[in-house]
């Protein structure tokens, strides 16, 4: 609903209040690992696993839907509740450096970005639609609900639906050393004799597991 509450706005007012949601949505972005690679008026598009991945990329990203759509449900100063809708979709994807010499930025294309964009589109006002891949790349710590397929362009098939409902917690990191190794006293000896060498000698040293 931005474009229909932008026409009665203030040019600047629109144009203030775009660039402080796309602020807001960059930086849960790169809080969860991710990359920025266009802002398009009130939409942006985002990439985990490119040119930074992860093991858990499709994870990281829904993580990062979640945290974007309650920064914009707080955002003030628009005349009326400001809603996100999001569409992640998991797969190849081509990346790198695109467009003329002027405003070349790094993006992704191909039919895993362009069935994100349609799954953007499908999202009614506030939900987070997750394609198949992702779905299975994030059960363990996701919460979804299959939704009908939607038909998107160029595939023959309407495409599976699942709609986010709620992440896990993110586990607290474990410190170091409250789980003991078993069975490998002597090459834990020898990794502290390099440790030791390496502080002693001020040299670093390689160590191959």
């Amino acid at each position: 609903g931005f474009t229909s509450m932008s026409e009665g706005m203030d040019p600047e007012a629109v144009k203030a209040l775009a660039g402080h949601c796309a602020a807001l949505m960059s930086e849960e972005v790169r809080r969860f690992g991710g990359t920025v690679s266009s802002v398009m008026g009130d939409a942006i598009m985002a990439l985990f696993g490119a040119p930074v991945a992860h093991e858990d990329d499709p994870e990281r990203a829904v993580r990062a839907a979640m945290a974007m759509r309650e920064r914009i449900a707080a955002v003030e100063g628009a005349p009326r509740k400001l809603q996100l809708h999001v569409g992640i979709n998991t797969g190849e994807t081509m990346a790198g450096l695109m467009g003329p010499d002027e405003a070349r930025d790094y993006t992704a294309m191909g039919d895993t970005t362009n069935t994100a964009a349609r799954l953007m589109s499908a999202a009614p006002s506030g939900a987070i639609y997750i394609g198949k891949d992702t779905y299975i790349a994030t059960r363990q710590a996701v919460v979804a609900r299959s939704v009908d397929p939607i038909s998107a362009k160029g595939k023959a098939e309407p495409v599976p639906v699942w709609e986010v409902e709620e992440v896990s917690a993110v586990a607290a990191e474990r410190p170091i050393g409250t789980a003991p190794l078993v069975g490998r006293d002597a090459e834990l000896k020898e990794l502290q004799e390099v440790w030791a060498l390496v502080r002693a000698d001020r040299r670093p040293a390689l160590a191959v597991l």
